[in-house]
């Protein structure tokens, strides 16, 4: 096979000492600048995207499918790595490629102004990247593209198809390794079929359990309190969670590790309270006496763009795991979820998952589940606290993701199960409450028994007991 020509051009030639992708888009823009001015434009925006999600990729900015451009810009100027000129830059190439996608009629002018929108966005980038010292690095001027000659144009068809035609070869084997992987899948999902059936059978038999025990429950409603309830779903969670250190509790799929390797840990700080512009603005942030075992989706304190850039908080998002590390009360070891982007404070921890091993809403069970060995974990002879080392060897019990979901979903149904039946205890206590009151009334008037008009007065009944004790 021909080895494929590199890339190469005037305007954009020092972007070979970075992403191969970036120079490839730029230098594809200027070989159909004549030709084609409207893919010229087109291969531009390309180019702004790839720079757009190599930054993000840098900085830790979470980029998925459902996300847009805008988006991303929005979050890279959020964290400070891109200023408003560069943003600039980049919502103009965004804007003329999607024009250029649409309409088809961009002129041979409008395309040397996007080249020159997209050189000076590449010597940014360059600069930004470390690569272009001020005293060496020096490119010159624009040059507008040459149109170039029909023998290298066939050349660099030629290259095109030769790697056309190894993205269809690297495709097939895809395809094929997809397939085998496929195969073996529906192998192992047969010679399982009977370890189903039995999990099913275990399923309705916990379910006859679970029935039998509520039926208990409604029988001796009137004892029953809320903290056995709560004991009773902490054992239920502890057959998923086995005691760390236990490996051979373990399942054969599970891994027993530490916090540090399934996700980023880090805390934050507090923006100085003498600065009265740090605070009352837009940006959420938590501090230690939020976190209660609770959801987050709102917090008493926001702080200010000034605040947030004058101090070493940083923005988590949705889904990171909160642990206080501060307090010899039941704060320490006390966690929460975010359910929305927020700063934290210096006493709080923040574990960010790896979304491919571990799901948020786990963690933060399991964190619920091992609130007293993380307390232990943060006492000791020295200060009462955790840190976030400690925090990141802090012991996981890690099951397949699948086993987690079902873990959330079996924990979360009996959350639902006894927050309905202590909702029933406190109904039955609240008439028992007012029953007792009633029943002694009536007593006290003769309406708790049937009355016998042969009885003797009352009057009678204790001039008798005098008559009796003076005798004595």
């Amino acid at each position: 096979m021909v080895e494929p020509a590199k890339p190469s051009s005037g305007n954009f030639a020092f972007l070979a000492e970075h992403e191969p992708l970036l120079l490839r888009l730029c230098v594809s823009a200027e070989r159909n600048y004549h030709d084609d001015p409207n893919t010229t434009v087109i291969k531009l925006r390309q180019f702004g995207e790839a720079v757009v999600r190599h930054l993000a990729a840098i900085f830790n900015i979470s980029a998925t499918q459902d996300q847009t451009q805008a988006d991303l810009l929005k979050a890279l100027q959020v964290r400070r790595v891109i200023d408003r000129n560069v943003a600039d830059l980049l919502h103009y190439l965004r804007r003329e490629g999607n024009q250029a996608a649409h309409q088809f009629e961009t002129t041979v002018q409008q395309a040397k102004s996007a080249l020159k929108i997209a050189r000076e966005l590449a010597l940014w980038f360059h600069r930004a990247m470390g690569k272009g010292d001020a005293k060496t690095f020096n490119v010159g001027s624009f040059v507008e593209p040459a149109r170039p000659d029909h023998e290298y144009r066939l050349a660099e068809l030629s290259t095109a198809l030769e790697l056309k035609v190894e993205e269809v070869r690297a495709a097939n084997q895809f395809a094929e390794a997809e397939r085998l992987k496929r195969e073996a899948a529906e192998a192992q999902a047969a010679s399982t079929a009977l370890e189903r059936t039995v999990w099913e059978q275990l399923a309705q038999e916990e379910e006859k359990e679970r029935q039998r025990l509520s039926a208990e429950f409604e029988q001796t409603l009137s004892v029953a309190e809320k903290e056995s309830e709560r004991k009773n779903i902490d054992l239920f969670f502890s057959t998923f969670t086995p005691v760390p250190g236990n490996g051979d509790s373990l399942p054969a799929n599970w891994i027993a590790t530490h916090v540090g390797a399934i996700g980023v840990v880090s805390n934050g700080s507090t923006p100085s309270r003498k600065e009265a512009e740090f605070w009352c603005g837009e940006i959420p942030w938590v501090s230690s006496g939020e976190v209660r075992n609770n959801a987050i989706t709102s917090t008493r304190e926001r702080i200010t763009e000034s605040g947030y850039k004058n101090s070493s908080v940083r923005l988590l998002p949705i889904g990171t795991v909160l642990i206080a590390m501060i307090g010899e009360g039941k704060t320490r070891g006390q966690t929460a979820l975010l359910g929305i982007m927020a700063c934290i404070n210096q006493n709080i921890a923040g574990v960010v998952p790896i979304d491919d091993l571990i799901v948020s809403k786990y963690l933060w069970y399991w964190f619920q589940a091992q609130y007293e060995n993380n307390r232990v974990v943060g006492s000791g002879t020295g200060p009462q606290a955790l840190n976030c080392q400690r925090v990141r060897e802090l012991p996981v019990n890690l099951p397949p993701k699948s086993e987690q979901i079902e873990i959330i979903r079996r924990v979360e149904a009996l959350f639902t199960l006894a927050d309905r039946l202590e909702a029933r205890a406190g109904n039955a206590r609240a008439r028992v409450d007012t029953l007792t009151p009633a029943t002694l009334a009536k007593a006290f008037r003769g309406e708790l028994v049937p009355q016998d008009q042969n009885d003797e007065p009352a009057s009678f009944l204790l001039e008798r007991i005098r008559s009796d004790r003076q005798e004595r």
